[in-house]
């Protein structure tokens, strides 16, 4: 089955999926920790009897038991060598399963099981390629359809998408997401930025399946509804799971589950199944409410949308005119030119904190430099910007391989900059732009700038047939329409204005432009470019790279935007406006008193400017720029912060207690509301270990390091995730702990003994998936049977707040960000349990002074 046959059949009918597949091959003897997929192999009937199950149930859509047959996942068991062969054997055995009945084979496709860069070791292309290995087993088995699920980090859907797309362009594609209860994912992925990704980069069909249950699966499968144009899939748990009489249970009955299949379908769900707790009866019962009958359509509003990892934006006819922000570009800049000559992002952050805090809806990021590695340097800026702003990027570089790096660190859909109608150049960067699912700019223009515009929209038609030639439909092009300055050529202004009217009317295409060209050379430049911008809008622009933190520039837009259907009732410059009324009038209130004499010192009109702007308020000393550099993970500022406020005579002792680590204990209460994510934690927690870095030989010279405690970190036994494991240790390490990780699929035995050896006073176990959550209650047990006097603390997506009551645990993390809490806690708690020759001094003291 090709994708236009998927696609012709869900257009038509709801196809049904599968349910659970672990806790019936641990009914049929499957080993506690053991790898499910090696039983394709070693008992194929227990796996064929399964599908068999689901088969009958109603099943239109069969998933291979190969949601860990990856080369990594493989490796825990010793099989890393065996993809191939196991891949092969599963889909195998779903078409023995199947015989002669009307069901497709889909491949299973689960996370790796470690953590890309930079949050992990894994480099984003070696991710590519261990996808792209499983995908070309699976696919050359014969599979129907691959289905990747249980992702919840973007970047590695990306990379999963990418790997199984440079194996097969025909073979459907369905991508499911997992999020959490507050309709995120743990990375922070809101549903519609995850929809216009995913689609970009090349899935068929798009969804969620897997951590909550269906009641809060509804409102994220109608935000993905109204972001794609894609047929969605739904795959719940049978509720969340809980602990009952010593066993993990899902609580959801078939008979409770079943009616919310109808509310998926009205939704734009064409596939329905089941997940964790789901059975043959779940799948039976969702069949008859909703198999075979038709499904709502989903829509998206037109335009080019572009994304950042958590937040959307629409370029295009009747959307918010889009100001992208101009100052992260070294053109003309001395300073800024040095520091990228030196490696540095500090001014690339600050660039970018004070254009995101103005009012920047994106960010242009350009470090082109001569006799700089541009590559890295891009890909190095684009990272930084990401810790201090969520906004949407525009890759910008007249170097293919630096935009390629830059596209790959960013784990949205950037805007790229640019492709002009050179075919040489067109056919080394489209190819980038389809595989990685990007928008990009179009130029107007080739080596020279043509005079009129019917050859400027010449330019156009010829880049939408090379997009068309790779692949690339036009809504992922904005073009740029090429200002020029109007001191040379006054009657090139018209020119720029009826090409914008063409492309927007005629192309059906979004447009931008390079706002401050136009006024360069002459004075009052901003009266210049802000009239021109008027002007365009008013034939039609959708976007443009400019000074997006200018007041007046800010008032022209939400002016113009009226005239130009981009302002439903007034609403956006209602909000700009009645604010800012009222502000000039105190100021010139205040100004009238002073000339009347009623004031001798007026402070500036209406206190500090707003943020971004120069000259914002009273400039920040060092230690609250610290603070700033650890919060938004900066690592490349933070050690130049410490030297410099170790050179102020600010105590090394006070720097770390009183600034670092309020600093991060500040971001993990931000994670914990859900204000940050994990990628924030991660940079943050690099950040403070840079400046811990500098403090340390300062600090061990005054005899001011102490231990905490020791911890031992395990993920338990048959359990290959460590992603939020490596986090905590990250968090511990920088608290003063002593932490030893022992890694993934950890035995009882190797715990206990790591925890005699390292004398340690906290066991920190982790556990991603159902079936393995009783291995904590095993290394407990044992504890306490022993008389050990270690203490324990549990974590991971499906543990909960009752499970760690029942088994007993003497701490339960609900976030990375609360781990160092409670393990303080622990320790003040359960102190006299600790053996006398560990160490036993007091917690370092809490912070003297509340945070800048």
């Amino acid at each position: 089955m090709n994708r236009q046959e998927f696609a012709r059949r869900l257009r038509s009918e709801v196809l049904i999926l599968d349910g659970s597949m672990g806790a019936f091959l641990q009914a049929r003897g499957l080993p506690d920790g053991y790898a499910p997929d090696l039983w394709n192999v070693e008992e194929p009937d227990a796996i064929v009897a399964v599908h068999r199950e689901y088969v009958n149930a109603g099943a239109d859509i069969l998933l291979t038991n190969t949601f860990g047959a990856s080369r990594l996942r493989l490796g825990e068991y010793g099989a890393s060598d065996r993809v191939r062969e196991i891949n092969a054997a599963a889909v195998q055995n779903a078409r023995r399963a199947i015989g002669d009945k009307r069901a497709l084979v889909a491949g299973d496709i689960g996370p790796s099981g470690t953590t890309l860069q930079p949050g992990g070791e894994l480099p984003f292309e070696e991710a590519v390629e261990i996808f792209a290995e499983q995908a070309r087993a699976l696919v050359d088995a014969g599979v129907d359809v691959i289905a990747i699920e249980t992702m919840f980090d973007l970047v590695e859907m990306k990379a999963a998408l990418i790997g199984v797309r440079d194996v097969s362009r025909t073979v459907p594609v369905i991508a499911h997401m997992t999020y959490t209860v507050r309709g995120l994912t743990d990375t922070g992925t809101d549903p519609e930025t995850a929809a216009i990704v995913l689609e970009a980069c090349g899935a068929d069909v798009i969804g969620v399946n897997c951590s909550v249950g269906p009641e809060d699966m509804l409102e994220v499968v109608g935000r993905m509804a109204r972001a794609t144009s894609l047929p969605l899939s739904v795959q719940p748990n049978a509720g969340l799971p809980v602990m009952r009489h010593g066993r993990t249970v899902f609580p959801q009955t078939a008979d409770q589950m079943a009616p919310f299949a109808k509310q998926f379908v009205d939704r734009g769900a064409a596939i329905v199944g089941g997940c964790c707790g789901t059975t043959p009866e779940y799948i039976r019962m969702i069949a008859s409410e909703v198999g075979h009958k038709p499904h709502a359509a989903t829509s998206r509003l037109p335009g080019t949308w572009i994304t950042s990892r958590s937040r959307s934006l629409r370029i295009g006819k009747g959307a918010p005119f889009v100001t992208i922000g101009e100052r992260i570009n070294p053109t003309g800049r001395k300073v800024f030119s040095q520091a990228i000559r030196e490696g540095r992002t500090d001014l690339i952050v600050q660039d970018a904190r004070a254009q995101a805090e103005g009012g920047a809806m994106a960010l242009d990021v350009n470090v082109g430099v001569p006799l700089v590695d541009e590559a890295a340097m891009l890909e190095k800026a684009v990272l930084a910007v990401q810790n201090v702003t969520d906004l949407p990027l525009v890759v910008d570089s007249a170097n293919v391989h630096a935009l390629e790096r830059g596209i790959r660190a960013f784990p949205g859909r950037p805007l790229v900059n640019s492709v002009d109608p050179v075919r040489e150049k067109a056919d080394f960067l489209l190819p980038i732009i389809k595989r990685y699912g990007c928008a990009v700019i179009g130029m107007c223009a080739e080596s020279e700038i043509p005079e009129r515009a019917i050859d400027r929209v010449r330019n156009a038609e010829k880049i939408l047939r090379m997009c068309e030639e790779h692949g690339i439909p036009k809504e992922w092009v904005v073009f740029d329409c090429i200002s020029i300055p109007v001191s040379a050529a006054p009657a090139s202004a018209a020119q720029t204005i009826e090409t914008i009217r063409i492309i927007t009317t005629e192309l059906g295409c979004a447009t931008t432009l390079g706002l401050s060209n136009v006024s360069f050379g002459i004075p009052l430049r901003k009266t210049v470019h802000n009239t021109f911008l008027a002007q365009a809008i008013a034939a039609g622009l959708d976007s443009a790279i400019c000074n997006a933190v200018d007041p007046l520039l800010k008032e022209t837009v939400a002016a113009a935007s009226l005239f130009a259907g981009r302002d439903a009732g007034c609403r956006r410059y209602i909000d700009m406006a009645v604010p800012l009324e009222a502000q000039r009038k105190r100021d010139q209130a205040m100004l009238d008193a002073a000339k009347a004499g009623q004031l001798l010192n007026v402070a500036t009109p209406g206190g500090d400017e707003p943020k971004g702007e120069a000259g914002a308020g009273k400039a920040k000393g060092t230690r609250d720029l610290l603070w700033d550099a650890v919060v938004e993970g900066d690592k490349d500022g933070v050690p130049g912060l410490v030297k410099r406020g170790l050179a102020e005579g600010l105590d090394p002792f006070d720097i770390f207690l009183n600034v670092l680590t309020p600093a991060i204990r500040h971001l993990g209460d931000l994670f914990g509301t859900g204000k940050k994510f994990i990628p924030h934690l991660i940079a943050s927690a690099d950040a403070m270990k840079a400046g811990v870095a500098v403090l340390m030989p300062l600090l061990e010279a005054s005899g001011n390091v102490e231990k905490k405690g020791t911890v031992i970190l395990a993920t338990v036994k048959g359990d290959i995730h460590d992603i939020g494991k490596n986090i905590v240790g990250l968090m511990l390490r920088n608290f003063g702990f002593d932490v030893h990780d022992l890694g993934r699929n950890v035995p009882l035995e190797d715990i206990l003994a790591a925890a005699r050896e390292h004398k340690a006073q906290i066991i920190g176990l982790s556990a991603l998936m159902t079936t393995t959550m009783m291995r904590m209650k095993d290394v407990i047990d044992a504890v306490r049977g022993q008389g050990l006097p270690h203490v324990v603390m549990i974590g991971g997506a499906v543990t909960t707040p009752s499970f760690a009551e029942e088994i007993r645990a003497d701490g339960y993390g609900k976030d990375v960000g609360d781990v160092v809490a409670i393990a303080e806690r622990m320790l003040a708690t359960h102190k006299e349990r600790f053996p006398r020759d560990a160490s036993d001094k007091p917690a370092t003291q809490e912070p003297r002074s509340p945070a800048p």
